[in-house]
């Protein structure tokens, strides 16, 4: 994923290790736009807009690599972001069309986004159920059927690599998720698990409605990092 996408800036520029860089670098730019953008238009408070998009540039110094680091994992953060922002303001058919296709490019950068793709289609169930069958057909049809199209063209290797090595990189590790659970979500990410255990004392439901699209992507990313703790890969 990440040479097809550097391509067309290849071509355009010459080879040059600054490019990857500067895309990466972009990636991660947008997505705190777009987290600005969400933010701003829940509470329609820019001072919690700009914080929590301080907080997308703190995550990158705390818990990954620096903001110019070239792996995928942004590209697909930054579609299941869109694919969730399209999802959240649209209510026609042709918007949860355009989310599952972003979606769904999301899989294709990194299958990690699968845990994402399914947190979209239990919200969509739990409140949108008018647009449920177009919105999870249309993610069915597109990542089966574009699944389906890569191993023509590319082989048993697509599968190897997507599924087989990932799995067989996973082994019990509870040290790491202990790790996990007990330094980085009380610890490093405690604001925000504090805030988000906090919610659940509200009157009010803060999964259910348009709105509760973002605790379910939370709940999503907790998910996949408690996946990931069990990776010999890490």
């Amino acid at each position: 994923g990440v040479p097809i996408g550097i391509s067309p800036a290849v071509g355009l520029f010459g080879a040059g290790l600054w490019i990857p860089r500067a895309m990466a670098i972009l990636r991660t730019v947008l997505i705190a736009g777009l987290v600005l953008l969400s933010v701003r238009r829940e509470t329609e408070s820019w001072t919690l807009a700009a914080a929590s998009a301080g907080f997308v540039f703190l995550g990158f110094g705390l818990l990954v690599e620096p903001p110019g680091y070239i792996r995928p994992e942004s590209t697909m953060l930054l579609l299941c972001l869109l694919g969730f922002f399209v999802l959240r303001v649209s209510f026609s058919f042709w918007g949860a069309l355009a989310s599952a296709a972003l979606l769904s490019l999301a899989f294709f950068s990194g299958t990690h986004a699968i845990w994402f793709v399914l947190g979209a289609v239990f919200a969509t169930a739990l409140d949108d159920r008018t647009r449920l069958i177009p919105f999870a057909g249309s993610l069915l049809a597109m990542i089966g059927g574009g699944y389906f199209a890569l191993t023509s063209v590319v082989g048993p290797s697509l599968h190897l690599n997507a599924w087989e090595a990932p799995i067989q990189a996973m082994s019990w590790n509870g040290v790491n998720l202990l790790h996990y659970v007990g330094d980085h979500l009380p610890g490093k990410l405690g604001v925000l698990t504090l805030a988000a255990v906090l919610t659940i004392a509200l009157p009010t439901q803060p999964w259910r409605g348009k709105g509760g699209l973002w605790m379910w992507m939370a709940a999503a990313t907790m998910v996949l990092g408690l996946v990931m703790t069990q990776s010999a890969d890490l």
